[in-house]
């Protein structure tokens, strides 16, 4: 899975871009600056990072807003769900081997002994 960029990146990214484009237009006159440096990109990497950021922004705002519209359904599907598995087996029975037909587990009976009640300790004695 791909490390989410954190607001601490982006605004460090955007600060370097900037001072980055501030320190061409201030020394690019200067002899033998580097020519392959210039201002005009810089800023336009900054404009185009701080556009994608805000495309990302509103896409992820978004998919917030359509995930919980997703967990609402699907909430209220379960509960939906639970209701017809209480009626169902009500109807049929909750140990009756018709409720799977549902897709419902049916109430499983116990088996085994029955452990005895411990007995109780007398006041008196403690």
């Amino acid at each position: 899975m791909v490390k989410n960029l954190t607001s601490r990146e982006y605004d460090a990214l955007v600060q370097r871009l900037e001072r980055m484009a501030d320190g061409i237009g201030r020394h690019k006159e200067e002899k033998n600056f580097p020519a392959h440096l210039n201002e005009e990109e810089v800023r336009s990497k900054r404009a185009s990072l701080e556009a994608a950021r805000a495309k990302y922004e509103s896409f992820f705002q978004e998919a917030s807003k359509a995930y919980d519209e997703y967990k609402e359904v699907f909430d209220d599907c379960n509960k939906e769900l639970s209701k017809c598995d209480d009626t169902i087996r009500g109807f049929y029975g909750r140990t009756n081997p018709v409720v799977p037909d549902f897709g419902t587990k049916p109430f499983s009976i116990p088996v085994g002994r029955i452990k005895k009640p411990a007995p109780k300790k007398d006041k008196e004695s403690e």
